[in-house]
């Protein structure tokens, strides 16, 4: 006969299946949960670890110079800190922009393309009223556009600004940089395609109780033709070549200090005839071309350098300077 089972032994089947049906099911659900992400490979990063070092190195140089210039031009405390270094795609550092800032596009030689200097409204008025003879802080409501006179003024400060970019990429390869053009729209610096990656250097501004951002956006295609130059190992290279340069520019300097060099006094010249050289007799008197309150050439290694006037000092001759830089009469 078969075996029957009782009423318990069937509770107990059926609760069991039911538990493996939940296990099963949350054992399902666990795998669904757990998703793959595809990688993009357009959205790697382009800029390298070592790159990243460098242009930190590169624009923290920077900030020192131009901390330094601002509490010397402005003749007043200023603070410029580098806050971040981050690679981020153009698009997303377009939108972030103010409409009412100042932008500009700047070449740099040998660097491809342009880059961009970002500086906030604030910062940008207040350096204008400070250059202006003003004060940093700006009565009244703020103000929002800029007028061409402040443009052309601007203009040169950002020059100025340029000079010290061109010093801190020095360490790394001479670059040229020329302001190409100011714009106060961002709808016209698109200076590459919305895609492209690029190296955002932000830094903290601040003069006086006035406080801003000011920055820089180098494309990732504009560093390509010195990208095996950007390393930690060329900088730190140009480092210690200036500093042997720097020696030895000292060493030849305190040579040169050392070295003797004929001086010598003339009257001016004197012509006679052959003639009369071979009948000079001793005690006879040559009537010199050179009056007597006239001053005395010097010239220094056969170069006319200083006039003097004839003297004596401790019972010896003695040229008195009155005069530096002479030209060699003719």
């Amino acid at each position: 006969m078969s075996q029957v089972l009782t009423q318990q032994e069937i509770d107990e089947l059926l609760s069991a299946l039911q538990s493996q049906k939940s296990s099963s099911s949350e054992r399902s659900r666990s795998t669904e949960e757990v998703k793959y992400k595809k990688y993009d490979f357009r959205l790697a990063n382009k800029l390298t670890k070592e790159q990243m070092r460098s242009l930190e190195s590169i624009y923290d140089s920077f900030t020192y110079l131009f901390n330094n210039y601002l509490t010397a031009t402005l003749r007043m405390n200023c603070e410029a800190e580098m806050i971040s270094i981050e690679e981020h795609k153009f698009a997303e550092f377009s939108n972030s922009l103010l409409s009412n800032a100042l932008f500009a596009i700047l070449g740099m030689e040998p660097l491809a393309g342009t880059s961009l200097l970002d500086l906030s409204p604030q910062i940008a008025f207040a350096m204008m009223n400070r250059v202006l003879g003003g004060s940093v802080e700006t009565k009244g409501e703020e103000r929002t556009n800029f007028t061409e006179i402040e443009l052309v003024i601007m203009g040169k400060i950002i020059k100025q600004i340029s000079s010290l970019l061109e010093e801190a990429w020095s360490k790394v390869v001479p670059v040229r940089v020329v302001l190409e053009r100011l714009e106060v729209n961002p709808q016209f610096v698109q200076i590459v395609s919305s895609g492209e990656t690029a190296a955002i250097v932000t830094i903290n501004v601040k003069i006086g109780e006035t406080e801003g951002l000011m920055h820089f956006c180098l494309p990732h295609i504009s560093i390509k033709p010195i990208e095996k130059q950007l390393t930690l190992r060329t900088i730190y290279s140009g480092k210690i070549e200036k500093k042997e340069s720097e020696q030895k520019n000292l060493k030849i300097s305190q040579m040169l200090k050392d070295s003797r060099l004929d001086l010598v006094a003339k009257f001016n010249t004197t012509y006679t005839s052959f003639q009369d050289c071979l009948n000079l007799q001793p005690g006879d008197v040559l009537l010199l071309d050179h009056k007597v309150f006239a001053p005395l050439n010097l010239y220094l290694e056969h170069i006319p350098k200083f006039k003097g006037k004839l003297g004596a000092k401790d019972n010896k001759y003695a040229i008195y300077i009155t005069q530096m830089d002479c030209k060699k009469e003719v």
